[in-house]
């Protein structure tokens, strides 16, 4: 299918920039609550679209109605409340056009973790675990399907388990 793909939270580009080597003349863009992550991604993914600074939950005025073929979501939804996750869903279902996919991939299980000492921080870093049926939830009450989903033990962050899905809408 044709269309551009949107990263939700960009970071520093690296997943656009591995699906922009596999597909060159696909359309990208991105955007990340963090203008340092814009900053590093823009200058990774100089053929995007667009690289902007944008709540992954208020797309409105940056991201039209049904304009993505994709929307990934990596590692993000940690860091917001499930009001706030749930607002996510509906709003990446809104620009997916018919059919589109979006892959998440989290912190799979329930209550808060302190992943600072996993990335090398002195400080308490908290994020939350979501539960791959929360997930699921999410999406079906956006309109969406799971054609695929898999946990995964992450040895290297402390034997955290993680769940990656891809919806469809």
């Amino acid at each position: 299918p044709k269309g551009p793909i949107l990263d939700t939270a960009v970071g520093t580009g690296h997943m656009l920039e591995a699906l922009q080597k596999m597909d060159p003349n696909r359309p990208i863009c991105g955007s990340d609550l963090s203008p340092d992550m814009v900053d590093h991604a823009k200058n990774r993914l100089t053929n995007a679209l667009y690289v902007k600074c944008a709540d992954m939950s208020k797309l409105q005025g940056l991201v039209d109605d049904e304009s993505v073929i994709a929307v990934l979501n990596n590692f993000a939804l940690h860091h917001v409340s499930e009001e706030t996750a749930t607002e996510c869903f509906m709003e990446w279902a809104r620009v997916l056009k018919s059919n589109g996919r979006l892959l998440v991939s989290c912190w799979e299980g329930s209550g808060e973790m302190d992943y600072g000492d996993m990335i090398g921080e002195d400080q308490q870093v908290f994020s939350h675990r979501w539960s791959k049926d929360q997930i699921g939830n999410w999406a079906t009450t956006a309109g969406m399907k799971l054609i695929y989903g898999r946990e995964f033990l992450e040895e290297d962050f402390g034997s955290e388990n993680t769940y990656y899905a891809i919806f469809q809408k």
